[in-house]
């Protein structure tokens, strides 16, 4: 594993620090106080809440490992990386995972099955937008299967054409002949 850039290092200071704003910042958007780890909001709950992180959130993760870096060059330091030749397929999704994988080399992550869990997000998430893709296609696949199935069941009904159906009587019945059988 090797740093991402996009943090200059996550250490306890700071990231203590951090925390505290956070919590602040919680408190006064939710008129409450914040439960749970903050590590594992930042991180991992983004994805189980939303499932894919959007660019705040990089930008939050990058907060937390340059705390005291300016928000601009922040923004600055993520268009580069995302401007990288080797970071453009990656996206928005690879910068938040490449921050996760930071915390894990500076040693924040608070037991290994949350360091594993940070260090897999990006093959997690890349699976989970793949099966998604795959669920899509086969709704979309299923619906035109159904409309074909309409358009077949509205045409068989326009060209039949109705069957009268008359009460049997003497005048309108054919003579049925016996056969001797044998």
């Amino acid at each position: 594993m090797e740093r991402s850039g996009l943090t200059i290092k996550y250490n306890v200071d700071s990231f203590n620090q951090f925390i505290r704003s956070y919590k602040e910042n919680y408190k006064r958007n939710n008129n409450e106080n914040f439960k749970g780890s903050v590590l594992d909001a930042i991180t991992l709950g983004i994805i189980r809440d939303k499932q894919l992180p959007d660019i705040d959130d990089v930008l939050l993760l990058m907060k937390a490992g340059n705390f005291k870096v300016p928000d601009e060059q922040q923004v600055t330091m993520l268009q580069n990386w995302l401007d990288d030749e080797k970071n453009k397929d990656r996206g928005i999704v690879g910068a938040f995972c490449a921050c996760c994988t930071d915390i894990v080399i500076d040693g924040m992550a608070p037991n290994k099955v949350f360091a594993d869990a940070l260090v897999g997000l990006e093959d997690t998430i890349n699976k989970q937008q793949e099966a998604q893709q795959k669920m899509r296609e086969m709704i979309s696949r299923l619906a035109e299967f159904g409309d074909k199935l309409k358009n077949v069941a509205d045409k068989a009904t326009e060209n039949e054409t109705p069957v009268e159906v008359k009460e049997p009587t003497v005048e309108n019945t054919e003579k049925v002949v016996a056969m001797p059988v044998g």
